[in-house]
C-alpha cells in the first residue's frame, strides 16, 4: 500500500467545505454549509449517505483515488 499517495490525495483536499446542500459539491469553497453534503458523501455508497457524517468516506475517498481503495476499505 502507497501511504505516500494516500496522504498526498488528502492534502490536496485541504480548504475543501463541508456543504449546506447537494449544490456545488465539487466546488472547494462554493455553498459552504455545516450539513454534512461533500463530494465524499456523493461517491460513498452511491450517494445514499448523503448529508451524514463524512469522517470516513473521506478516508475511503482517499484511498480509492490514490488507487488503495482495497487496502483501506469503506467502513469505520
Amino acid at each position: 500500500m502507497s501511504a505516500t499517495r494516500v496522504l498526498q490525495v488528502a492534502r490536496d483536499e485541504v480548504g475543501y467545505l463541508e456543504k449546506k446542500s447537494n449544490s456545488q459539491i465539487y466546488d472547494k469553497g462554493a455553498n459552504a454549509g455545516y450539513n454534512n453534503y461533500t463530494k465524499y458523501g456523493a461517491w460513498y455508497a452511491g450517494g445514499s449517505l448523503q448529508g451524514e457524517p463524512w469522517c470516513d468516506m473521506f478516508v475511503s475517498w482517499c484511498a480509492a483515488n490514490a488507487g488503495e481503495g482495497t487496502a483501506v476499505g469503506c467502513y469505520a
